[in-house]
């Protein structure tokens, strides 16, 4: 390995860490704040740390689309889908190895309706003229505040819900001071951290992409994807093993609702994402069967089993390969090979 294609991946982790920091320090900082002035807690929950959660792929997304380098912007479109399927393969599939996930009723009949309609929806506007256009974008913004509306209103009429929301917001960790100073200092500190941790992410995969030849997308399905999933892996691992692991289902379902609704929406009001051969005629699709196949074992028996989990991280490590096939030219894209045009 040359020196200059080291130090370009050190970069990359340098800058995964400051953007993980920075994101945990705006939740943080913006959660107190909000108590402080007296939002309630719910409503915290539901919009402040929903956000925080998605807030690492949000700024990457928007960086991406501000680089100057050629196709760059596919960095934004291969983390999007890339997230998604290393939350469902590599989180859950990891989750639910470690301890069986319980499934409660109210995820089943709204939050995994609402992910598999977030996710059919990005399949049909982007078969529909191979973009996601700035209006389409649009429509996943508004989705978005709609779902919002949805959780906050469903979550006021079932005290339940409420009182476990409630909770997550409580032990929240907060500065040392605790005042408005403070934490406004940390809000400001953490979203410097989100856009310098995302801007030299960005700068250095585009990097690497050029050293190794790969495409900018395979790029952002990977080591992207998987860079700005690592948090979310480590807390929902910690949550199985505390038999806990209903959170990492939690985690998994409203990240990839987000991703889609709230960073695709903002990318492509900003600069319209056009989505290439290799995305449509495979990436999409893997998306689309990993949403269906988790929502299928999710909904026997309301319960994730350990051997569910193992088929969902086999099916994973198996993309994975593909992704390698694809690195080295092999031709992987399943609908051409299928004899669909793509």
């Amino acid at each position: 390995m040359d020196s200059a294609l080291l130090m370009e991946i050190l970069w990359f982790i340098v800058g995964l860490v400051v953007l993980t920091v920075g994101a945990e320090w705006t939740v943080r900082g913006s959660s107190t704040l909000a108590r402080i002035f007296g939002v309630r807690p719910i409503i915290i929950g539901i919009t402040i740390v929903a956000f925080g959660t998605s807030s690492p792929e949000l700024v990457v997304g928007v960086m991406a689309s501000l680089n100057e380098a050629s196709d760059s912007i596919q960095l934004a479109v291969g983390n999007v889908i890339g997230s998604n399927i290393a939350n469902i393969g590599l989180i859950l599939g990891i989750s639910g190895l470690i301890y069986p996930i319980m499934v409660q009723r109210e995820v089943l009949r709204v939050h995994l309706p609402l992910m598999t309609l977030v996710a059919a929806l990005l399949l049909w506007f982007s078969y529909n003229d191979g973009q996601i256009s700035r209006l389409e974008g649009g429509i996943f913004l508004g989705l978005g505040i709609l779902i919002n509306v949805l959780l906050i209103w469903q979550a006021l009429r079932n005290q339940k819900i409420a009182k476990e929301i409630e909770h997550e917001v409580e032990v929240l960790p907060v500065g040392k001071k605790g005042g408005k100073g403070w934490n406004f200092g940390l809000l400001v500190v953490g979203l410097v951290g989100l856009v310098l941790g995302a801007d030299w992410m960005v700068d250095s995969a585009v990097k690497i992409a050029t050293r190794l030849g790969m495409s900018m997308i395979t790029i952002g399905l990977t080591i992207v994807a998987v860079g700005t999933s690592l948090p979310e892996l480590a807390a929902s691992a910690m949550a199985s093993f505390r038999k806990k692991s209903d959170i990492a289902l939690g985690n998994v379902v409203g990240s990839n609702i987000y991703n889609v609704v709230l960073i695709l929406g903002v990318v492509a009001i900003l600069v319209p994402l056009p989505i290439k051969a290799d995305a449509l005629g495979t990436d999409l699709p893997v998306m689309m069967g990993f949403t269906l196949l988790a929502v299928f074992f999710l909904r026997t028996g309301r319960i994730l089993e350990r051997w569910e989990a193992g088929i969902l991280f086999g099916c994973y490590v198996g993309y994975m390969v593909v992704l390698f096939l694809r690195s080295q030219g092999y031709e992987t894209n399943l609908l051409r090979l299928l004899g669909v045009g793509i």
